[in-house]
């Protein structure tokens, strides 16, 4: 390989990395997606008038912790206080009334079993 050759690749990998880096700063710079509190989706799905629900076999019970999962997605629903649901067992379907807040955050705040469920 020729000197003129090397030359020739090491100003091109510099002037590739000057133009990486240049296109990094303007990436940073730019105004990306509003912050959760002004997103117009969480501030509808925050809304007391929304009600949404999860459902799905019960996978695990861990403190305020209840993972629904169904085919191959699982979900954690951290459950508000005071919401009981000590008769749950794994393998149960259920489906869990959410509320959410300002920030996206989801918490279950009622557990409905299905009266299939029951024997």
């Amino acid at each position: 390989m020729s000197v003129k050759n090397i030359v020739l690749y090491i100003v091109a990998g510099l002037v590739i990395f000057a133009v990486g880096g240049g296109v990094g700063v303007l990436y940073q710079q730019q105004k990306g997606n509003p912050l959760p509190e002004e997103n117009p989706l969480i501030k509808t799905l925050s809304s007391n008038v929304v009600s949404l629900t999860a459902s799905g076999d019960v996978e695990k019970i861990e403190g305020k912790n209840i993972t629904l999962k169904l085919g191959d997605d699982a979900l954690s629903v951290k459950m508000r206080d005071g919401v009981k649901f000590e008769d749950l067992k794994k393998g149960d379907f259920v489906t869990i009334f959410l509320s959410s807040d300002s920030k996206g955050t989801f918490e279950g705040y009622q557990v409905v079993v299905p009266s299939f469920n029951t024997k």
